[in-house]
């Protein structure tokens, strides 16, 4: 096994590293399923001037196509993809659980944390297929109604799903904008709420807050990052209560954090929406001095 700093290093890269790589992925999926959907769209009846006919006919069609959609998720090797990237959270597993050895000795993982992470995989498995599934129909239906309802030109429409499913130079396609929407928060999320609950099972009482910084870490993050902090700060954190001469939150929230943030869920959401930073329990021995008599003060460590 890993020296604990090579572990933890390695799972704080790949916070950010596995959902960029799926999030790229992308271009060229999203590129192969509109060339699928394409044959789909000659279903649809125009007139001499090249124009969608306003039509029963083609009003059924759009409900043929939708059809379609999930045909065109397989056929692109989009599912294949999600398939991979649910088999980085595995590896991820496994490193939080040789992190958690190395900081207490003869550490295995309880059932429920077993439980807990299969339930956070099953959660992203329906992210990323059901509902990307049924937003990408909700989007599809919007353009084809209104191309059916308004008479556009076929080539118009056919520009219209171009641009849905691919993007263009102002936006992305469907697919990079929702995996990149999805992807970072339930690999995140899934890592530090199973972590976490190792954590708690070996008694941690103090975190450092880890990760990098890049040019959209929020403020909050900055201020906290590498720094040792008592679970109790930390939970006061989802209260929006400050401590420890820290800025940030100015308000009871911050820029970027999670709708519903409290004490409870502050180590599985940490900084809010795609933040890739992680809390990493230290051993009492390695804690600053400083961090342990202000825990003291505070009434929150006897040791």
């Amino acid at each position: 096994m890993a020296e604990l700093s090579k572990i933890i290093e390695e799972r704080l890269n790949r916070l950010a590293d596995i959902p960029e790589g799926f999030s790229n992925s992308m271009t060229d999926i999203q590129r192969k399923a509109f060339t699928l959907m394409l044959a789909e769209l000659n279903r649809f009846d125009v007139d001499e001037n090249g124009k969608i006919k306003l039509s029963v006919k083609n009003f059924a069609a759009i409900e043929t196509v939708l059809q379609s959609i999930e045909d065109s998720l397989y056929g692109s090797g989009y599912l294949k993809e999600v398939k991979n990237f649910l088999k980085d959270f595995d590896s991820q597993q496994v490193l939080s659980n040789e992190m958690l050895a190395k900081i207490e000795k003869g550490f295995e993982p309880s059932k429920v944390m077993e439980l807990s992470f299969e339930k956070s995989k099953t959660i992203a498995l329906e992210t990323l297929t059901d509902e990307f599934s049924a937003s990408l129909k909700a989007q599809m239906r919007g353009i084809l109604n209104e191309a059916v309802q308004t008479s556009s030109t076929y080539t118009q429409m056919i520009q219209n799903v171009r641009t849905a499913y691919e993007g263009n130079g102002t936006i992305e396609g469907s697919f990079e904008r929702y995996a990149k929407q999805q992807s970072f928060d339930l690999f995140s999320d899934a890592d530090r709420q199973y972590s976490q609950i190792g954590a708690d099972e070996i008694g941690a009482e103090f975190f450092k807050y880890s990760g990098g910084k890049k040019d959209t870490t929020r403020a909050f993050c900055i201020e906290r990052l590498n720094k040792v902090y008592h679970r109790k700060e930390i939970e006061g954190w989802g209260r929006g209560d400050k401590c420890c001469g820290l800025k940030w939150p100015q308000s009871d929230t911050w820029a970027g954090q999670y709708r519903g943030t409290n004490s409870s869920n502050i180590f599985t959401v940490a900084g809010g929406y795609n933040c890739s930073h992680a809390f990493i329990p230290v051993a009492i021995r390695f804690v600053p001095k400083d961090v342990l008599e202000r825990a003291k003060k505070e009434g929150f460590y006897k040791g």
